[in-house]
């Protein structure tokens, strides 16, 4: 089970780069948030991770593995939740309906 603030499901996220976008399954887990505590999400992608830490004043500052964390606003609509990291728009849906949702619409 999981600890106090602590949930985890699976979504989806991807990223948009080169005139493309790429939509992946995604493993999202939530930590502390519903603590007093820095709420973390954790992306675990197909071939990377990303740590995202939320601030009170709306932005967020993301981290890969082997990479430096940066700071990026953070732009919610339609239950996906999308920020600029490493120059590329990231997006990522942080709602279990809005992921099941787009689940069901994708083709394994």
């Amino acid at each position: 089970p999981a600890a106090a603030g602590e949930a985890s499901w699976e979504t989806v996220c991807g990223v948009e780069t080169g005139g493309q976008t790429y939509r992946y399954r995604c493993h999202l887990r939530n930590e502390n948030c519903n603590t007093s505590g820095p709420c973390r999400t954790r992306l675990y992608l197909p071939d990377n991770k990303l740590v995202i830490t939320w601030h009170s004043d709306g932005s967020a500052t993301v981290q890969s593995e082997g990479a430096n964390e940066e700071r990026c606003a953070v732009d919610e609509k339609n239950g996906q939740t999308r920020f600029v990291y490493g120059g590329n728009q990231w997006f990522v849906y942080r709602s279990q309906d809005w992921a099941a949702r787009e689940i069901a619409k994708m083709k394994d």
